[in-house]
């Protein structure tokens, strides 16, 4: 039996970093703020110690906007942990984004109530 060329064959226990991608609903009176907030958001995950930034930088933008709320998509590398510590970070990383937004004056929206 012979392996095609085109396989690509990926050894996990040696990866150095696992990639995050997720979004966050949120509504917003002022959406002049979206920047700031994306900003900050940003420079929350390039200062958080858990971050692998060697591969590429920490994003946040306004990837939706519906009737009722907008959504941000936040994405990192995490360095490779146990998957307590990843969900952990992980976890980390959501709460501080919703602080964030809070700070700057907006509300967590449910997307499935427009």
């Amino acid at each position: 039996m012979s392996i095609p060329s085109a396989v690509v064959i990926v050894n996990k226990s040696r990866a150095q970093w696992r990639a995050l991608v997720t979004t966050v609903p949120f509504q917003i009176e002022d959406f002049d703020k979206i920047l700031q907030i994306s900003d900050d958001v940003k420079s929350m995950l390039k200062s958080n110690p858990n971050v692998f930034l060697e591969k590429e930088a920490p994003y946040c933008y306004l990837s939706k906007i519906e009737k009722t709320y907008a959504e941000l998509t936040l994405g990192c590398n995490l360095r490779y942990a146990s998957k307590d510590k990843l969900f952990s970070t992980q976890q980390d990383i959501l709460l501080q984004a919703a602080r964030i937004i809070k700070q700057h004056g907006g509300t967590l929206a449910n997307p499935w109530s427009q």
